[in-house]
């Protein structure tokens, strides 16, 4: 999706939190709308482990096969190594072993099944899951809770026509009071959309900077 912006070969995005400070910081994308869920705009990666284990922190995670989402995830992969930056450990000695799954889903299956110890998940879409039950969710636990950041957004490419920009914005914000609009929303899980607020993605930028992830 990064990529694909880049390229203008699409005007907006849904993309990670990271992602966007990528793209914000490597080719001047904006924020164009932000998702509210459950009445917040900012969302948590959770540590995650199988249910039957004996687990309980993420200390306790040290010499075994953890799982990443995708390798641009702020939840799934830079906050995990920001945490284990705090503890002056690298993953790669930290962990006997990771994988990347490619998705916050594959990464709960993973953990599920046994393929791997442990995982780090994006707290909305794992909520999502656990609200209908779903099959694999539930044989997990959460261990550790991150602190809350910015929420996913939709970004735009640079260079959109402005009159174009507002009416999609427009359009964004003001669907949920849409009988149609609300029918989408509420398969996405999400309340409404609206315009952005820079400020709550300054502790994800901090961390991306920290990382040497961005510059």
């Amino acid at each position: 999706i990064n990529n694909i912006l880049k390229m203008g070969y699409a005007d907006l995005g849904f993309v990670c939190t990271s992602s966007f400070i990528i793209c914000e910081r490597g080719f001047k994308a904006k924020i164009f709308v932000i998702p509210q869920v459950k009445g917040v705009i900012s969302y948590n990666s959770y540590i995650i482990v199988n249910k039957n284990s004996r687990f309980k922190s993420f200390i306790d995670l040290k010499g075994k096969i953890f799982a990443f989402g995708d390798p641009v995830s702020f939840s799934g992969f830079f906050y995990p190594i920001f945490r284990l930056k705090l503890m002056n450990e690298n993953y790669l000695d930290y962990f006997s072993s990771t994988i990347f799954t490619g998705s916050h889903d594959n990464s709960i299956i993973a953990v599920a099944d046994g393929i791997v110890d442990g995982s780090a998940v994006d707290s909305i879409i794992y909520d999502q899951l656990l609200s209908i039950k779903d099959h694999h969710v539930v044989k997990t636990k959460i261990i550790e809770t991150s602190p809350a950041f910015g929420i996913p957004p939709i970004i735009s490419r640079p260079g959109l026509n402005e009159k174009l920009k507002e009416k999609l914005q427009n359009a964004f914000v003001n669907m949920h009071k849409d009988a149609e609009g609300q029918q989408i929303l509420k398969k996405a899980y999400i309340d409404k959309f609206i315009l952005p607020k820079d400020d709550i993605y300054l502790s994800a930028r901090e961390i991306m900077l920290k990382l040497g992830a961005v510059k």
